[in-house]
């Protein structure tokens, strides 16, 4: 038999083992496969969107996982065949051939995984171009033979096994044969349990979730404390989370177990004391891969819903931070505006777009060329109530907040010549982003004496009110001829500002649809290789469980008895790490409820994302305890 026989023999004898690894590499080597091929099609990098950029950037990605994956997937192999290796050492095989054998193994995976990867790619690659083109907005798209990603994807991930399987293996074929013989350890041997590291282990995470509402109270703790959260909030959540899930799945559940042990009734009942030691060890043996996965789901859950929910939003979202379909400005004396104006009411009707139009009068503190966008800005009350129907009955002296603060009462507008303008509440914003930025309703005798001031400016904005949802593609073919014979505005130095929600909802709608395309896959990706790791996880504590599960079935333990202590076990191991990532997602939502990314309708779009997530770990779960059992009856021969 040669080298080549015998590895392929060892990989098919344990096919049990290989296969979740061999199936997450397919997986891995597919997504990279669809990036370079939506990244080599030249029809979808029109009108400068960068789409071959971003499917680069997100293929380095893939590949740079596929580095940590396979690493950690090879390692687990071997170091769980330590002893194996150790005895063919002992039977006289050199250190040379030990390593060939291990990369001969590894290649025909490799290979295999490579070839079947990008088979699969090409029949599902065109598809994603299809969806890619959808998003760009191109109704018609070419076929191109995939030849580039086909030599990227190949010579990639040949590297990648190559030199992932030679460094693990060089170090294993340099330690001595009574190393490689002796009882292999479990994951976690360095990790000693500690009540003092399992408390820091939940209050840390515990922080974590309580920094996540951080963003909505930002500024009432210490000067110091605000200052270092601003710029670091981001790391230390990462932080947070990953060291007190690591110390809750490493400790934490160790001081829970113990207690369980030691002070529940009903632990002597039932057979609880049976599966709940031998759950101990089960952990302990596990807590790497269980935190690895856990943090793999947390970034795959999180991926999904994050996208896919700011997607569903962003109508909702556009229209939160531009209140009206159509504005145009006009700064100081303008010779255009009333030519622009009539330009547009015409585009409107000639579209079929009915639409109600407002007026307001807006004094400026502020001259030059950035006036409009960040200068302090007054409306009078009655204007202000004419376009809302609010009417506030404003005294001498006083403000009404319309920029969209959220808390303003109490807070003071100065204005030289007039005098502290004192906010008493907040009302309807009117303006979009960023021109609401310190806009505030005054009364009419106010804002004649703001006017009256040196270095003022006036503003008048015309506000066109139209469902741009009802009249979608109209408001495109309105704002496209509206741009094309106008132009920009004060981006080309002019004194007006033509702004059309549809084309920013446009602008958001394609930049979510490309990250949510991308974050699915990658959510796919990251959850196909927490399956892979959970299943090495179990199946290797099924194997290690046998021969105890033999000696309790010859001490008279039923099969029924034993089958159900297998499957508690496996439940809690495979639960423990989902529980924590649906957790850790819904407070990385939280989090971006908090920080105002996105509104609080994702908190729904989160429960209602998360139902099909857990119902497919819920099928895994149910595939893997039924074939645990089936392989349990296997063991000691029942007929069953």
């Amino acid at each position: 038999m040669t080298l080549w026989q015998f590895a392929k023999h060892n990989v098919l004898r344990d096919t049990e083992t290989y296969i979740a690894y061999w199936l997450s590499s397919v997986f891995t080597v597919t997504i990279f496969f669809i990036f370079a091929v939506n990244a080599d099609h030249p029809e979808l990098d029109q009108d400068g969107s960068s789409i071959q950029l971003f499917m680069g950037m997100a293929s380095v990605i893939v590949l740079v996982f596929a580095v940590m994956f396979l690493s950690l997937s090879i390692y687990s192999f071997v170091y769980r065949r330590r002893r194996t290796f150790g005895t063919l050492r002992a039977m006289g095989m050199s250190r040379r051939q030990l390593r060939r054998m291990l990369l001969a193994e590894n290649s025909l995976i490799g290979a295999s995984a490579i070839v079947v990867g990008m088979l699969v790619g090409t029949a599902f690659g065109h598809l994603s171009v299809l969806i890619m083109a959808r998003i760009v907005r191109l109704s018609n798209i070419t076929w191109k033979t995939p030849l580039a990603p086909i030599r990227d994807t190949a010579i990639g991930f040949a590297v990648v096994f190559m030199l992932v399987t030679l460094l693990l293996v060089r170090g294993l074929s340099r330690r001595p044969i009574l190393e490689l013989l002796s009882s292999p350890g479990h994951e976690a041997k360095g990790v000693r349990f500690s009540g003092p590291l399992a408390v820091v282990g939940a209050v840390v995470l515990l922080l974590g979730y309580a920094l996540t509402f951080y963003p909505r109270y930002a500024g009432s703790a210490p000067a110091l404390i605000d200052h270092v959260l601003e710029k670091t909030l981001n790391y230390v959540l990462i932080g947070c989370f990953m060291v007190g899930t690591f110390l809750i799945l490493s400790q934490f559940a160790f001081l829970a177990i113990t207690g369980i042990q030691k002070h529940s009734r009903r632990y002597l009942r039932g057979g609880n004391a049976l599966w709940v030691s031998g759950l101990l060890y089960r952990l302990k043996s596990g807590v790497t891969s269980m935190f690895i996965s856990t943090m793999l789901l947390t970034a795959a859950f999180c991926a999904v819903t994050a996208s896919i929910s700011l997607t569903m939003s962003v109508r909702t979202d556009v229209a939160d931070s531009t209140p009206f379909a159509a504005t145009y400005y006009a700064f100081g004396d303008s010779d255009r505006e009333a030519g622009d104006l009539a330009l547009i009411e015409r585009e409107l009707d000639g579209n079929g777009i009915d639409h109600q139009q407002y007026t307001l009068d807006f004094i400026l503190l502020g001259e030059g060329d950035d006036v409009g966008l960040v200068d302090t800005k007054f409306v009078s009350e009655e204007e202000y109530g004419r376009v809302t129907g609010e009417h506030p009955d404003l005294a001498a002296g006083q403000a009404l907040d319309i920029s969209g603060a959220s808390e303003t009462t109490g807070s003071t507008v100065g204005v030289d010549g007039v005098g502290e303008l004192e906010v008493v509440g907040a009302g309807t914003r009117l303006l979009d982003n960023p021109r609401n930025i310190d806009c505030y309703v005054v009364a009419d005798q106010t804002l004649q004496e703001i006017s009256q001031q040196p270095h003022t400016t006036s503003m008048r904005a015309h506000l066109f009110d139209f469902d741009d949802a009802q009249y979608d593609s109209g408001a495109r073919a309105f704002s496209t001829t509206v741009r094309n014979t106008i132009g920009v505005g004060m981006a080309d130095g002019e004194n007006f500002l033509f702004i059309p929600r549809i084309d920013e909802i446009d602008a958001d709608e394609f930049s979510h649809q490309i990250f949510t395309y991308v974050g699915v896959l990658f959510s796919a990706v990251f959850m196909a290789a927490s399956a892979s790791l959970i299943y090495f996880r179990l199946v290797s504590s099924v194997r290690d469980n046998l021969p105890i599960t033999r000696n309790l079935h010859r001490m008279g333990m039923s099969l029924r008895e034993i089958l159900r202590v297998q499957r508690r076990q496996l439940l809690v191991l495979f639960t423990v790490p989902v529980l924590l990532a649906v957790v850790n997602t819904g407070f990385a939502m939280n989090y971006l409820v908090m920080a105002r990314i996105a509104s609080r309708l994702l908190y729904g779009r989160f429960l209602i994302i998360l139902i099909p997530l857990l119902a497919l770990q819920a099928g895994y779960f149910a595939f893997l305890s039924s074939r645990f059992s089936a392989k349990v009856r296997i063991f000691l021969k029942d007929p069953q």
